[in-house]
């Protein structure tokens, strides 16, 4: 997975940093790969946190065509052929079953957030915010251990593909482990966030208390976490970038729930520039899912190609599809000339740190026998000399 791209924000219902790579620029076709392969290489391309809903078909076969779309329409197409919708909410993508990312949606949107992640690895710790890596073969139990530090509940037995979640809090790192088995963590004998909070672009008031869990780093370990089934308040009142989505959003969100309403806030503070919807968990997964569907593709600016420094980890995926993500991630297209076109469909494997954009560019185009030419706006890719 890259690593080193800016950390996102908590004040918004989905994170500025990952609506950017949500709405940048893909296109790769992919033909008859596995779903779950498919969407970690685009996770791992695009560098954001994913979550896979355990109850769908991972082995399933999806094709993608050749068209110019975003990374989340990609994503969301290829989860559809697989039977599965995709949203993002905070700093993570899920997909899975309608009815789970919604009540799982909601779940993390109840949940008090921190202040916005501070720069700097103590502060964002302290924040809340960490990593959490396991490996392939990771019991559930193991991975709510990681999470949570927690010793003495036990989850169902099986064995789970590697994960690596990062820039994320420990309240929303364990919704995402029990969340695979319909159950969520009690607060003080009352679900997480289960009072109706009112809640500004991701800042939450309720009068519940909150679920506090640990990190990973040193923070002492729980002895006595108590499961429920997961569940979400009836209603949420979030605040939506006001722009050319908003009547989208007001007919995707009535369309999921009949009484959910869209109306400019009262005048506060940054309030600007802004609409609020009040309505259930299925009105926000529709309103999410609307927003990011009629984003255009969006030209990123790029990093500097020499200068900042990524770790990159793929097995097995197809050269096209590498190369066309690290060309996004630099502001520039992907140009493949006539004879280079057989080699970009093979496949790349890699476990690589510390590396600039164009050494991954020459990294990949190495185990296909190509090089890259780099202009402007451009990489091209052409048969090695």
């Amino acid at each position: 997975m890259l690593a080193g791209q800016q950390t996102p924000s908590n004040n918004n219902v989905v994170a500025l940093s990952l609506v950017t790579k949500l709405t940048a620029p893909f296109q790769a076709a992919v033909n008859g790969k596995p779903l779950r392969e498919l969407l970690h290489q685009i996770a791992d391309a695009a560098d954001f946190n994913l979550w896979i809903d355990r109850n769908i078909d991972p082995d399933q076969l999806v094709s993608l065509p050749n068209d110019q779309r975003t990374v989340f329409t990609s994503l969301a197409d290829a989860s559809r052929a697989g039977g599965a919708d995709v949203v993002a909410v905070g700093n993570v993508v899920l997909v899975g079953q309608r009815q789970r990312i919604e009540q799982l949606t909601g779940a993390i949107l109840a949940l008090p957030l921190k202040s916005p992640s501070p720069t700097s690895a103590a502060t964002k710790i302290a924040a809340g915010q960490t990593e959490f890596l396991w490996p392939e073969a990771t019991t559930p139990t193991e991975a709510l251990r990681i999470v949570a530090g927690q010793e003495t509940v036990e989850l169902p037995h099986d064995h789970w593909p590697e994960a690596a979640w990062r820039d994320i809090s420990p309240q929303v790192a364990t919704l995402l482990v029990t969340s695979q088995f319909d159950l969520m963590p009690l607060a003080d004998e009352a679900v997480a966030g289960n009072a109706v909070p009112q809640k500004t672009l991701g800042q939450t008031r309720t009068d519940r208390p909150s679920l506090a869990l640990p990190n990973q780093q040193g923070a002492p370990k729980l002895t006595a976490m108590k499961l429920a089934p997961l569940a979400a308040p009836a209603v949420l009142t979030l605040r939506y970038p006001a722009g050319d989505h908003a009547q989208a959003i007001r007919k995707a969100a009535a369309t999921a729930d009949p009484r959910a309403t869209l109306s400019q806030p009262r005048e506060g503070n940054n309030s600007a520039g802004l609409v609020e919807l009040a309505g259930s968990p299925a009105a926000h997964v529709a309103a999410i899912i609307a927003m990011l569907s009629h984003a255009k593709p969006r030209i990123q600016a790029g990093v500097d190609i020499d200068n900042v420094r990524f770790t990159l980890s793929l097995r097995g995926a197809p050269a096209q599809d590498v190369l066309a993500q690290l060309a996004a991630a630099a502001g520039r297209k992907l140009r493949v000339s006539d004879e280079a076109g057989t080699m970009m469909q093979r496949t790349i494997t890699l476990n690589v740190q510390d590396q600039s954009l164009r050494q991954l560019v020459k990294t990949v185009t190495d185990q296909i026998g190509a090089s890259a030419q780099w202009s402007d706006d451009t990489v091209t890719i052409t048969p090695s000399p």
